[in-house]
């Protein structure tokens, strides 16, 4: 009797072995599917950017985007290691510009499925003493009153009260000479010429969106309050209020494209997400913008409001 105990407990031990075995195996399956899932959309995302509107469209600027093998160096595509630069993708131009943080404190994150269908973003993180942003290393070419058509796939994280730029171009050497982006709290963005606010309704929410700033400095009123600078938020016109202060005609000074560059106020932590920045420095046609933004779009699995 004894002796038939000790085979069912021998038994028991072999087959306590074999399931784990079995388990392992079907772990490994399950994880090696979803790598091959994951590395597919990528491939996809590539194939999308290799193959958008924008490689054929003339006076691109600069293309900063998350998902292209050349973005980013190799030893910082890992799930949030620290980005030193942001390579350029721009294919019309054989110089390109780097979006660049020297200092590991301040440096964003790289988000390997960040994004909707699990795509990588860049990460800012920010403290009421220290913000992770990024500029670029030589001046970008809009300076003076110029025209641009700029497109940003950033989440819309808009704190009921933390104020945070999401870019600016120019600096503040004077009224008008620099432009800037901001979630201005309250379910509003601010698009301005600094020395006065154009407030719009922006909803809450933290879901990757289609920004698109038109500026027409030619055919359009060329002054801050005048029609010549628009935005759309994914594909729908926003309305934009006057300045509230005196009305005065831009001028940007040469300076970097700067992400995140400020602090938030009011002791409060802030997080935004880039995915994409497409800068053209010329005011697009219709059937242009409706082409690039049907590929950003079906990239990035946003619904367009139109």
């Amino acid at each position: 009797m004894k002796k038939n105990q000790k085979k069912l407990k021998a038994f028991s031990l072999v087959e306590l072995s074999v399931v784990i075995l079995i388990v392992s195996i079907v772990i490994e399956g399950i994880t090696s599917a979803s790598r091959l899932v994951y590395q597919s959309r990528i491939n996809s995302a590539r194939f999308l950017t290799i193959s958008s509107p924008i490689n054929g469209i003339k006076d691109l600027l600069v293309w900063f985007e998350s998902t292209s093998d050349a973005s980013f160096a190799e030893s910082e595509k890992s799930d949030l290691a620290k980005i030193t630069n942001w390579h350029d993708i721009n294919p019309q131009q054989p110089f390109k510009y780097v979006l660049n943080q020297p200092i590991v404190s301040r440096q964003p994150t790289y988000e390997a499925r960040g994004a909707s269908g699990g795509l990588p973003l860049v990460q800012f993180y920010s403290i009421p003493t220290a913000a992770q942003s990024m500029s670029t290393t030589g001046n970008i070419d809009l300076v003076g009153n110029p025209s641009f058509t700029m497109f940003f796939v950033a989440s819309a994280g808009n704190n009921s009260e933390a104020k945070s730029r999401l870019f600016s171009i120019g600096n503040t050497s004077g009224a008008c000479t620099q432009f800037d982006l901001s979630y201005w709290g309250n379910n509003l963005g601010n698009l301005r010429f600094n020395g006065g606010d154009k407030t719009f309704p922006m909803l809450n929410s933290n879901m990757l969106s289609v920004f698109r700033i038109v500026r027409d400095s030619v055919s359009g009123n060329s002054t801050v309050n005048g029609s010549s600078t628009a935005i759309y938020f994914n594909g729908a016109a926003k309305i934009l209020q006057n300045r509230a202060t005196e009305d005065c005609s831009p001028y940007l000074m040469p300076s970097p494209l700067s992400l995140n560059p400020d602090v938030p106020p009011n002791l409060l932590n802030w997080t935004v997400k880039i995915a994409e920045i497409v800068i053209f420095n010329r005011v697009l046609k219709s059937d242009e913008i409706r082409d690039i933004e049907a590929y950003l779009s079906k990239k990035w699995s946003i619904k367009l409001d139109r």
